[in-house]
Formats: C-alpha cells, structure tokens, sequence
C-alpha cells in the first residue's frame, strides 16, 4: 500500500489487491481523521445549519456543523466544542501557568487524591496573554474548596513583584484567615492551553489541553518575573486528555449544554502531586 496524498484533514492510498478470478485490481482508499457531525436541535425541533464558502465549488454550502477530534479528546468533548463554536463563537486563547501550595507531608495533596470531591486548593495563576490586565504583569491568587459538587473560590489579583508580600497577607479576608494557620509553600506547577468559550453571564466552558506538570523551585515560584512555560524546564508528567469543563451558577442552562457531563472529579493538582512527588497513584507517562 502506498500513501499517494497526505493532507491535514485526509489521506490516499492506493493499493493492488488480487481477485478471487486470478486478476489485479487497483483500490484507492480515502482515510479521514477522526471527527464527530452534529445534529443540533433546538427545542421546537428545528435542525441548526451553518452557512460557509467552499473553495471546490465556489459558493457557500448549508452543512451540518463538524469538526476533527483532536488528540486526546472525546467524541463527546469535540461534538460540545464545535456546539460551542455555533453558539458562542470564536473561544479566547491562553496559555496558563499555575503554580499550586501545599504543606509539610503534603496534606492538601493526599487529600485531593484520596476524596477528588471534597479539596481544598491554593494556587496562582498566570495568563499569557492576559486578556484582562493593563499591561503590567500580575496573578491571581486562589484558594478553591470544592465539595459535593459545589465549589467555591476566594481569589485576588496581585502585582506579580508583590506575590511573596500577598501571600503574608492576602488582601481576600478568607485567604488571609486560612493562610495564616497553615504553613505553605509552593510544590508543582502546571502549564496547559485554555480555550474559554464564555455564553452567558452565567456559564462558561473552558477547554484544557496539552496539560504538564513539573517540579518547581520556590525562588521561581516567587520572583518578580513572569512564569513563562519556558522556565519550567522539562515536565514530569504529561495528561493525555483533553479536559473540559462547566462553569456555570445555580441557573438555567440551555438543555443541549446541560446534558454535558464534563471532567467531574478531575484534579490537575492531584495528578501534578503524583508525577513530581509519589502522592497517590502512579502518574501520566511522559513522552
């Protein structure tokens, strides 16, 4: 079999397959990557369509919408992805740094992989770009409970030449009180791409992808300077998948994105805390 066409979307081969009547015969196969097509219903009923120019034919075409499977990703994730891009639109892009806290022995670690849903996280975050800063270079600064399926966020955004003064004293009243009794300091860091597909007020979804965790050095962690995915070096661990997941307040959803189950459960500090530091079950295999 020889491959005579390689594209981004599809391939040819053509091969020479012998017939049961002693002939040759020649068989072009075309192979597409994988991909979902979607059917989009609204509630009375009626099929969503998109309208879009094809070059081959030279004029706009009604299609159903569809998309590739990346790697790593569902079918499922996919299909409420290209939903999204219906819906919502084009999704802003990020690249994301985290760096994540923890205690001597690791509490919040063997917590997070022995109860997924019952956590306590402190972390910060940095956005490359940051969509919406002034300009000058800054985190966030986050503590996370999540339990039975509620979670909860303090957070505050800080000057990144200020993150050692913030985390003395957070200027969120419940960081301050839960800081104080619990000494911290920073233990892996996670970088990933993050699509936000943002619909109403209420929900949002964001899309994780070529998600690795490394080892951190507290200076680093710490300095005035920005914590670019380059400082980090190589990672520890890669996930596989492709992670999405609803935001949304207790409201009304629309029925095609309530029935979306999403990553219940997933931890990117769990699984960071099992690659650099053996909490828990073995991690994601890097390569």
């Amino acid at each position: 079999m020889a491959i005579v066409y390689k594209g981004r979307v599809f391939s040819v081969d053509v091969e020479t397959i012998r017939m049961p009547t002693g002939g040759a015969h020649e068989i072009a196969t075309i192979r597409h990557a994988p991909c979902v097509v979607l059917i989009p219903m609204l509630d009375d009923g009626r099929v969503v369509m998109i309208r879009q120019f094809r070059h081959s034919v030279g004029r706009d075409l009604w299609e159903l919408p569809a998309g590739n499977i990346d790697p790593g990703e569902s079918a499922e994730a996919a299909a409420l992805r290209e939903r999204l891009a219906v819906e919502v639109g084009t999704p802003a892009v990020s690249r994301v740094v985290s760096v994540y806290f923890d205690g001597p022995g690791w509490p919040l670690a063997a917590r997070a992989a022995a109860a997924p849903h019952d956590t306590v996280k402190l972390r910060f975050k940095e956005y490359f770009p940051d969509r919406g800063g002034s300009g000058s270079d800054r985190v966030v600064l986050e503590l996370k409970r999540e339990a039975n399926g509620v979670t909860r966020k303090e957070r505050v955004w800080v000057p990144r030449q200020g993150l050692e003064a913030a985390l003395r004293d957070p200027g969120v009243a419940a960081l301050r009180a839960w800081i104080g009794d619990n000494p911290l300091v920073p233990a892996v860091a996670v970088s990933y791409e993050r699509e936000v597909y943002q619909g109403e007020e209420t929900w949002r979804v964001t899309v994780d992808s070529g998600v690795e965790f490394f080892s951190i050095d507290p200076r680093l962690a710490l300095s005035s300077e920005p914590l670019r995915r380059e400082l980090l070096g190589e990672p520890k661990g890669r996930e596989q998948r492709t992670i999405v997941e609803l935001k949304h307040l207790d409201t009304h959803l629309p029925s095609w994105l309530a029935a979306y189950g999403g990553a219940h459960g997933y931890s990117k500090f769990a699984h960071a805390m099992r690659c650099v530091h053996a909490v828990g079950e073995a991690c994601a295999a890097v390569g």
